[in-house]
């Protein structure tokens, strides 16, 4: 879950809605289908593909930055390891390969922003 309650759907319709699309809008500039979308939002499919999750994230233009934001303000006290980190991704609803992938973005811009 994300801040506010809110989980990976809600996080792509809240994008979805701040750029004014319907579900169909974003399936055209995505191709992602429309039952997927859906699914996706109302939480039917939780544990979406990380090439799904990532077509997505690149349509509505959300970018590593604000998952990692969303992750912090949502990380509960004390959890200081990627180890934790993989706990609070997977609590998310996230499948494995999109867990391996945000971690991997997440350690690779830490790395980057220590230069």
């Amino acid at each position: 879950m994300l801040p506010g309650g809110l989980g990976v759907g809600a996080f792509v319709r809240e994008a979805r809605k701040k750029k004014n699309w319907t579900i169909s809008d974003l399936s055209k500039h995505s191709t992602v289908s429309t039952c997927t979308i859906s699914n996706i939002e109302t939480g039917a499919r939780r544990n979406p593909r990380e090439q799904t999750i990532r077509k997505l994230m690149e349509t509505l233009e959300i970018d590593e930055q604000t998952i990692e934001k969303r992750l912090a303000e949502q990380r509960p006290k004390g959890v200081s390891s990627m180890q934790e980190l993989y706990g609070v991704l997977w609590s998310m609803g996230l499948s494995s390969n999109a867990v391996e992938h945000i971690a991997k973005t997440v350690q690779l811009w830490k790395r980057v922003e220590k230069r």
